[in-house]
């Protein structure tokens, strides 16, 4: 394009030096202008011709590297194939967007002759659960109606539960506690105290049955371990204070001196009643109806005073044979 361009400017610079030299020549008065036209025009045209033979020279070259890279010329090679016209592109068709599935719809259609939104059935199908399961699973749904109508029903709110009256509580009278009677103590017979448990070795005169000298030890450890109540021994001691004391035995009056008598053939002893002798001086502490031991054991026992007994020396070997035979 370049060398294009020269070339038109130096055909236009000829034509200007042509019409000029001509315009020049018409108006020359002699011939000394025209040869000096003349000659300045022959230089001018040496000089193009010069320019024209290099610019030939440059566009000769220009053109066979066109022509070997099929770039010709239109002016100096011959006019090229015709370039195909390339077949058009066929426009895709747009895929048409898919209407979304209006899941309310699904619903209404194809769900809501057995179904309520709240979840609970229409109809009684108890008995019909292979039935059932059949008609779900043939059931005619995309998977486009299928996610419609998940989201249509999961956009439902949960209905509201009526909610239960609260009945109002019966107010429930409170009881009057029965109160409970205060057992009446029974009063302790102080005189039932004292035959139980002392009687056996005491008298209301406050003598002793028994002769106890020496035994302190043992009656203290007697006492001591009594198992008299407080109220027993209350009620003993009102029974013991109640008791007037014995009159004293009137003195006996002498009696005049017999006449001496001769003295009478001694009569032989009477018997001890063995029994008697017990009952009077050992059932205190040792009770009725104990149980028989041998003779000799028993009377053992006695001499050697096991236990310490201490009616023992009040009493005469007779008497004391007699309470071990007994």
């Amino acid at each position: 394009m370049i060398k294009f361009s020269k070339k038109i400017l130096a055909i236009c610079g000829i034509a200007s030096l042509l019409v000029a030299g001509i315009v020049t020549a018409g108006f020359a008065d002699s011939d000394r202008d025209r040869d000096r036209e003349y000659s300045r025009f022959s230089k001018i045209r040496t000089a193009y011709n010069s320019e024209r033979d290099d610019d030939h020279r440059s566009d000769r070259d220009q053109r066979w590297k066109r022509y070997k890279n099929h770039d010709r010329d239109d002016d100096d090679t011959p006019a090229p194939a015709p370039i195909p016209t390339p077949a058009p592109i066929p426009t895709p068709t747009p895929t048409p967007t898919p209407v979304p599935a209006d899941g309310q719809a699904v619903f209404n259609s194809s769900c809501a002759n057995c179904h309520t939104l709240s979840g609970t059935s229409k109809m009684n199908l108890a008995g019909d659960g292979s039935k059932v399961s059949s008609a779900h699973n043939t059931g005619s749904l995309s998977s486009t109606e299928k996610t419609a109508l998940a989201s249509y029903l999961n956009s439902q709110t949960a209905p509201t539960p009526t909610p239960t009256p609260t009945p109002t509580p019966t107010p429930t009278p409170t009881p009057t506690p029965t109160p409970t009677p205060t057992p009446t103590p029974i009063p302790v017979n102080g005189q039932a105290v004292f035959s139980n448990s002392c009687a056996g070795c005491h008298t209301l005169t406050g003598t002793s049955k028994m002769n106890l000298a020496g035994d302190g030890s043992k009656i203290a450890t007697a006492h001591n371990t009594g198992s008299l109540s407080s109220t027993e021994k209350t009620a003993l001691a009102s029974y013991l204070n109640s008791q007037a004391a014995p009159a004293p035995a009137p003195a006996p009056a002498p009696a005049p001196a017999p006449a001496p008598a001769p003295a009478p053939a001694p009569a032989p002893a009477p018997a001890l009643d063995g029994m008697a002798l017990y009952n009077q001086y050992c059932s205190g502490c040792h009770g009725q109806g104990m149980r028989g031991e041998p003779v000799s054991a028993t009377q053992s026992a006695i001499n050697n005073n096991k236990g310490g007994m201490g009616f023992l020396g009040s009493l005469t070997a007779a008497q004391l044979t007699a309470i071990s035979q007994y």
